[in-house]
C-alpha cells in the first residue's frame, strides 16, 4: 500500500529524530550499563512497528474510507506490544522490562513533539499575518 507524500515526509522526519535520540541515549546509557542500551533498542524497534501500523490504520480510515482493516491493524499493534514485553520478561538477564516499556512510546513522543512545533509555527505565522488577533 502506498502512503501519501506528506505521510512519508512525516515518517521520515520522525525516524531521523528517533535515530538521533536513540544514538544519544544508547551512548549515555551504554556507558552506565549496557543492558539499558539493549532494552532501549528493543523497545524502539517495536515502537517503530507499532507506529507504522498505527499510521496505516489511520490511512485506511481517513483516506481510503476502509474501516475493516482497522481491527486487524489494532490487534497487530497489540501483538507487537505483547511480543516486545514478552521478550523482555523471557530474557530478564539481557533486558530491563521498565526501560522497554518506556521506549515503546519513543515514536509517539517524537510525533507529538513534531506536531506541536509544526502547529506552533502555523499559529505564529497566522498571528503575524493578522489572521488571529
Amino acid at each position: 500500500m502506498r502512503l501519501s507524500k506528506s505521510i512519508k515526509f512525516i515518517l521520515k522526519k520522525i525516524s531521523i529524530r528517533v535515530f538521533y535520540s536513540l544514538m544519544l541515549v544508547c551512548f549515555i546509557g551504554g556507558l552506565i550499563k549496557p543492558i539499558i542500551c539493549l532494552s532501549i533498542l528493543l523497545g524502539t524497534i517495536f515502537s517503530g512497528f507499532i507506529f507504522l501500523t498505527f499510521t496505516y490504520s489511520q490511512y485506511f480510515i481517513l483516506v481510503k474510507q476502509n474501516k475493516s482493516n482497522f481491527f486487524v491493524l489494532f490487534f497487530l499493534r497489540l501483538i507487537f506490544y505483547v511480543v516486545s514485553l514478552s521478550i523482555g520478561l523471557a530474557f530478564e538477564k539481557y533486558f530491563n522490562f521498565f526501560i522497554i516499556l518506556i521506549s515503546l512510546f519513543h515514536y509517539q513522543i517524537h510525533y507529538i513533539s513534531f506536531e506541536f512545533f509544526r502547529s506552533l509555527a502555523k499559529y505564529k505565522r497566522k498571528k503575524s499575518n493578522g489572521w488571529i488577533s
